[in-house]
């Protein structure tokens, strides 16, 4: 049997995904990366595993933003023993309203 037009896209849909994964395990082992997952599960067991591995790198530290208490729990036990992450939670829902007045906001720096 011939290979089908669904076959080429599968085949290069795969390749892009692949090649994705790759470029992101090349940045996080990069020296003083900073990585911060926003509404992201970490279901995928490869990007998770890849991540897991990631942190591996001494100078990575990794930022997970929470949106509720049960996601904090859940990334709590994915993340277990990685002393490089820090999982984010804010009182009430972390949207990008809240991540940006609550959490990314410049410390003021003694003089």
């Amino acid at each position: 049997m011939n290979p089908t037009k669904w076959k080429f896209y599968e085949t290069v849909f795969e390749e892009h995904y692949y090649q994705m994964l790759r470029l992101l395990s090349y940045e996080l082992e990069k020296p003083d990366t900073v990585f911060i997952a926003f509404g992201f599960s970490f279901a995928d067991e490869h990007i998770l595993n890849l991540v897991k591995r990631s942190l591996s790198n001494p100078s990575l530290h990794m930022y997970v933003c929470c949106f509720d208490d049960d996601e904090k729990h859940s990334m709590e036990q994915k993340f277990l023993g990685f002393a490089n992450v820090e999982l984010i939670r804010v009182d009430g829902l972390l949207d990008f309203t809240a991540f940006n007045n609550e959490v990314f906001t410049a410390k003021p720096t003694s003089a």
